[in-house]
């Protein structure tokens, strides 16, 4: 990424820092998608994220993809815990390992 953007090593830490900062942010947030249902919350998360990518097509200036990949930090902050939740709740109990069963109780 740094190549084709024509910078160095400082420039991708602060994408990645963009990214870090967005993700905390969208984990603050995490009470408005108690109340929703898992799956398209995840789907959501999936096509967010990637319309978040796209300033990325369009390598000419670094400050849209700087603040598209912060978006995608945001977008992406829940999807981890969400998917470790799904995986969990549709995995029958007895298959589950000795470390879900004593979180379960």
């Amino acid at each position: 990424m740094a190549r084709e953007l024509g910078a160095g090593s400082g420039t991708l830490g602060a994408f990645w820092t963009a990214f870090g900062f967005g993700a905390v942010v969208g984990k603050l947030a995490r009470g408005l998608l108690r109340r929703l249902p898992v799956w398209p919350v995840m789907l959501g998360i999936i096509a967010g994220h990637g319309v978040c990518m796209l300033p990325f097509a369009w390598h000419t200036h670094r400050a849209p993809s700087l603040a598209g990949f912060a978006l995608a930090g945001v977008v992406y902050g829940h999807y981890s815990a969400l998917s470790f939740t799904l995986i969990q709740e549709r995995t029958p109990i007895d298959s589950l390992t000795r470390t879900c069963l004593i979180l379960l109780d």
